[in-house]
């Protein structure tokens, strides 16, 4: 079911016995104040980012254990995450993108094993309580001013494929673990305008985009590998 941009929407009917909804889209219904119960067991992805009005999250019937794929985007008063987003054991994509002011992400991350996909743009808190994202292959930490240093959890995701760093603007260095992943095929550094250093040991045989638009401050240079296809250096 799909009611994205319907703006006007302010409640929907009970939908705890539609046993076989898997996907439900209701991106960008500003005006939806609160939803109803949903099948947590046949439930699969779950699309409410932009609902800005939510005065509550949905509850499932059950534990939401297939859940696959879930959008908060834009919940700027969103605190914490609804508990049932830690048993979703089976959830391989998280995008929390300007929930600016949630004071802890997971401490249930351990239970998230099969997570690929994670969005954090523009949430500046709770970095450090993130553990095991051993799996992950997409991160996206970009829009994060506050971001001194890249969080020690990224040198424990090994299967990492695409980093986004982009327009974290007080970034000076990143860490030599950059160089332990060895999956990196994408990284993204665009807009970080204090980044001085890149580590020497980057020359990922995996690397094929390196983007650094707007690091005007880039004071070295180190050799990169020969596989990178796409390089920007506006």
């Amino acid at each position: 079911m799909d009611l994205s941009d319907s703006v006007n929407l302010k409640e929907l009917p009970d939908f705890s016995t539609a046993t076989n909804l898997e996907k439900f889209y209701l991106r960008n219904c500003w005006n939806l104040i609160k939803l109803p119960c949903l099948p947590g067991k046949s439930m699969e992805e779950l699309d409410i980012g932009g609902c800005s009005s939510l005065v509550q999250f949905p509850s499932f019937t059950g534990n939401a254990v297939n859940l696959l794929k879930l959008n908060l985007v834009s919940f700027p008063n969103l605190v914490e995450l609804p508990s049932y987003v830690g048993n979703a054991t089976n959830l391989e994509n998280l995008n929390l993108s300007n929930c600016s002011h949630l004071v802890e992400l997971l401490l249930s991350f351990g239970n998230l094993q099969k997570l690929q996909t994670l969005i954090l743009k523009g949430c500046s808190n709770g970095l450090s309580t993130i553990g095991n994202v051993v799996n992950l292959q997409t991160l996206n930490l970009s829009s994060l001013p506050q971001l001194l240093e890249v969080p020690s959890f990224v040198g424990n995701a090994t299967n990492l494929q695409d980093l986004i760093l982009s327009n974290s603007s007080n970034l000076v260095e990143l860490p030599l673990f950059i160089g332990n992943l060895q999956k990196l095929k994408r990284l993204r550094l665009e807009g970080c305008t204090k980044l001085e250093v890149l580590p020497t040991n980057i020359n990922l045989e995996s690397l094929f985009e390196l983007n650094l638009n707007d690091c005007s401050m880039l004071k070295i240079f180190p050799e990169i590998s020969t596989n990178v296809r796409n390089l920007y250096l506006e």
